[in-house]
């Protein structure tokens, strides 16, 4: 168990998109403020590493409309990621 921590209902328990790749702890619990920071790190820096990994094939495809929009989706991630990361020191 999870002492002191409140209990939730959850659906995600055993399909968690991010579980296996990014080792984020899908739980039935609702972690505390600080567990939740971490998290959406992991969250901002996976989503951003996917960015980063899509431009070699839009690239490849000349596809610039797509290309802006990853930019400006990886500035944000990163940036978001930034912000929380800074929570997170002491």
């Amino acid at each position: 168990g999870a002492a002191g921590r409140r209990q939730m209902p959850t659906q995600i328990k055993e399909d968690c998109p991010l579980r296996a790749a990014e080792r984020v702890v899908c739980t039935s619990y609702a972690p505390k403020a600080m567990e939740m920071v971490r998290n959406l790190v992991t969250a901002q820096e996976a989503t951003a590493r996917t960015a980063r990994a899509l431009f070699p094939a839009v690239e490849k495809a000349n596809d610039q409309p797509t290309m802006d929009l990853l930019t400006q989706r990886l500035d944000e991630h990163q940036k978001t990621a930034w912000m929380l990361r800074s929570l997170l020191e002491e």
